[in-house]
């Protein structure tokens, strides 16, 4: 994912990570207005790591971090 993302021009990956973050927030707003803590917890685990993906295929981490 981060090759994919890393191969593609700034402002494509820039709507890429714009669209991803918007549906962790929609479904972690629908995970809480459901109450349900499990799936809300998961949604922010997955949210980490895919930040920290988007954050590597910018050119920010070292991959040994992710």
């Amino acid at each position: 994912m981060t090759t994919l993302l890393g191969n593609l021009d700034p402002a494509a990956r820039a709507r890429i990570i714009t669209m991803v973050d918007e549906a962790h927030e929609i479904a972690y707003a629908q995970a809480v207005s459901r109450q349900d803590k499990t799936l809300s917890a998961v949604i922010n685990g997955a949210d980490e790591v895919v930040q920290r993906i988007f954050n590597y295929a910018q050119g920010g981490m070292n991959p040994d971090h992710l």
